[in-house]
């Protein structure tokens, strides 16, 4: 019965048991948070060019508003999938397919020309995004002891809440010397 106990320990608490981290978990928290940050960069910049964007590309404010909305349609129809799919290749491979795809559909989203690309273009971010935190929570289960877990995701989740945060100011800030499709190809980057 001890040994059974301390088993079912270990494998409650993931690799290296004891719960203290490494240089390597603190390095793939730090790659979690960054991802976090990103994404949300990503998903709100638009709104901050919105108005830019606007009388760039002749959008009204409806055009403007299904644009701003395309990204949640990705994101819904996509979530489910993605996740099955983090799930059958790993979180190392799925993560930086979704990363890439964010890069590819942020260079499209700076260099559309017509309203409808740049709604295609917040639809695939959406799609690419979708699978992002279902992919995370699987990576920490693999990464982190339970005892580590709450505050890893919090860290995650607070990171999310920066992301935004940086989205309006720096978005604004980048605006002035690069324009709205300049500061989305270095956000792609």
């Amino acid at each position: 019965p001890a040994q059974r106990r301390a088993h079912e320990r270990s494998a409650d608490d993931g690799p290296e048991s004891p719960g203290r981290p490494t240089h390597v978990r603190n390095a793939v928290l730090a790659a979690f948070a960054g991802g976090a940050i990103l994404s949300y960069l990503l998903r709100v910049s638009v709104a901050a060019a919105a108005t830019t964007i606007q009388a760039d590309l002749h959008v009204s404010n409806l055009e403007m508003g299904d644009i701003l909305s395309a990204f949640f349609v990705g994101y819904l129809w996509v979530q489910i999938p993605a996740g099955w799919l983090g799930h059958r290749l790993g979180a190392r491979l799925a993560l930086t397919i979704m990363g890439l795809s964010w890069a590819v559909a942020m260079a499209v989203t700076a260099t559309a020309q017509t309203p409808l690309v740049l709604y295609c273009s917040r639809v695939a971010l959406g799609a690419g995004q979708a699978g992002l935190f279902a992919v995370t929570i699987m990576a920490i289960r693999d990464w982190f002891p339970a005892s580590r877990r709450g505050m890893t995701s919090a860290t995650i989740t607070s990171c999310r809440s920066v992301g935004a945060l940086l989205a309006n100011g720096l978005t604004v800030r980048l605006m002035v010397p690069f324009g709205w499709r300049g500061t989305f190809l270095i956000y792609s980057g």
